[in-house]
């Protein structure tokens, strides 16, 4: 394809990327800014929600007023459905600013623990850098970033959802093998 499109250019790792996507794109006739338009974000993030609600029985709420570093930041609660008891905390940090952070990722605020008794409620930020709604339009992700934002929410579940008794060994600090059952499972859902 190279080849054909440059001349006799010798052929880099660095294009690979590029040359996989224009291949699946003809092999499977696809056009990737219109796949876009079936995934807005304000129906990705809930759709999300559901699907670990049903999966993992777990509700997601809101916390209105939180004090967060910029308004587009949300926080959420996690909560057992079957007990009510509140499993964790989340921060949502997903749309694109200057100076943020570039890549999508998920980082443990606070480990869960039990110290005197008392357990101490772990808290995960998810951080992306996605489009924002603009003009009433939607945000459109990319089914890549449909795929990533499913696979570090498994992170957020994993981390909001361990019962580990010492933070050394609790969230996203165990092997990386065992970290990525989570995420590898709803990336592939």
């Amino acid at each position: 394809m190279k080849r054909k499109e440059e001349g006799d250019t010798s052929f880099g790792i660095e294009d690979l990327p590029y040359y996989v996507k224009r291949i699946k794109e003809k092999q499977l006739d696809l056009d990737f800014g219109v796949v876009k338009q079936y995934f807005p974000i304000n129906l990705v993030l809930p759709g999300i929600f559901k699907i670990c609600q049903d999966l993992f029985g777990l509700r997601f709420e809101e916390v209105v007023d939180a004090d967060v570093w910029h308004p587009d930041v949300q926080l959420f609660s996690v909560f057992d459905l079957s007990s009510g008891e509140r499993m964790g905390y989340f921060y949502l940090d997903i749309y694109t600013r200057e100076g943020k952070y570039g890549h999508t990722c998920v980082v443990a605020l606070q480990n869960g623990s039990w110290i005197n008794s008392t357990r101490q409620i772990p808290v995960a930020l998810l951080i992306s850098q996605l489009q924002k709604e603009v003009d009433g339009r939607p945000g459109l992700l990319r089914f890549s970033e449909v795929v990533n934002l499913f696979h570090e929410f498994g992170h957020v579940v994993h981390h909001t959802c361990n019962r580990a008794p010492f933070a050394r060994f609790s969230g996203l600090r165990l092997d990386p093998d065992f970290v990525e059952i989570p995420s590898l499972l709803l990336e592939n859902w």
